[in-house]
């Protein structure tokens, strides 16, 4: 993301009550361009109530922002790109 002269921010998350409220509160705090969910969180079975968490703290927190989905850590500017090069 750097190298196409973005700031980005990364918001680590953890399986965790206050999931869905840590991500919300970090959106009450800044505004966004564009939102990268993870493949981490999304591409396994076993993290399903926690991506359900995190689809719905951003659709709450940040309805007007694109959110992108990565495939790998590597692929997060692609992701944003594809909403970004569009403005």
């Amino acid at each position: 993301m750097h190298d196409r002269g973005w700031e980005a921010v990364h918001l680590p998350i953890r399986a965790a009550a206050n999931l869905r409220h840590d991500i919300l509160n970090r959106l009450a705090r800044e505004a966004f361009d564009c939102i990268v969910i993870g493949a981490g969180v999304r591409m396994t079975t076993k993290h399903v109530a926690e991506f359900e968490q995190v689809i719905d703290a951003v659709r709450q927190g940040a309805p007007q922002t694109p959110i992108a989905f990565n495939s790998s850590p590597d692929s997060s500017s692609e992701a944003a790109a594809r909403w970004l090069d569009k403005k």
